[in-house]
């Protein structure tokens, strides 16, 4: 599809589906519930495969981040600021900087999630399984110390796992979707756009920051990411 479409305006937006926030949070609360219930069994293992789902799935919608972004963090990348409402993120390489970026994210969400405790929590999972702290965030389900090469793996659980596992409590996701690796990132920069709109932010401040957040050059291909609100995703919400 992405080859088919490559330098057309649908590039993007045909490419990956936008994940809507009622979908995020419903993914996010799955992961939530499989890590503890696996703590719960004292399978640091299983509970690992969830928890890294887990972060891969908050950062990426919540910071935007790109997929080859996230796969290559790691601790030390992670600065908590215990006197601010954020933590930030220290990006080693990105696709517009090769000197790396300084990202920060908001601990709490109001939706209720807390970003900060879903990484501590994983840093604490990592650190009973004895992994170095140069160790990536995001490695191998089965060989926790071994770095992904690609996020291929995660989204295969998002699909074959977390999507299943939400539909079977009513929260559908859409059936034709294309989900891959910049579902998270679109669906993050639009709930973003969507909630400054909601604030009342002007359109050139909103595409100041949404370019600043996103870390895109080019107004252009902001927009390719941004999609209209969808009436038939907005029943999603009455079901979080």
């Amino acid at each position: 599809v992405r080859e088919k479409l490559k330098g057309t305006e649908h590039a993007v937006s045909k490419a990956a589906t936008a994940l809507p926030k009622s979908g995020w949070l419903a993914i996010v609360r799955k992961a939530q519930t499989l890590v503890q219930q696996a703590l719960a069994q004292n399978n640091h293992l299983q509970a690992y495969r969830h928890s890294r789902d887990l972060v891969w799935f908050t950062l990426t919608f919540t910071g935007c981040l790109r997929k080859n972004e996230c796969i290559q963090l790691k601790r030390h990348h992670f600065k908590m600021e215990p006197e601010h409402n954020y933590f930030k993120i220290f990006i080693p390489t990105t696709k517009t900087s090769r000197n790396g970026v300084t990202l920060a994210i908001a601990k709490q969400l109001h939706s209720g999630i807390d970003v900060a405790a879903i990484v501590r929590n994983h840093f604490g999972i990592m650190r009973h399984l004895g992994l170095s702290p140069e160790a990536n965030i995001i490695g191998r389900a089965r060989s926790p110390s071994t770095p992904l090469k690609s996020a291929d793996s995660v989204l295969t659980a998002f699909r074959k796992v977390y999507i299943p596992a939400v539909a079977s409590e009513g929260i559908k996701l859409p059936a034709d979707a294309i989900w891959s690796g910049h579902t998270f990132r679109r669906g993050g920069i639009n709930a973003i756009r969507d909630a400054a709109r909601a604030k009342g932010v002007s359109d050139a401040e909103l595409q100041r920051v949404l370019l600043k957040y996103g870390r895109w050059k080019s107004p252009q291909t902001l927009e390719k990411y941004l999609v209209p609100t969808n009436p038939a995703l907005a029943t999603l919400a009455q079901r979080i």
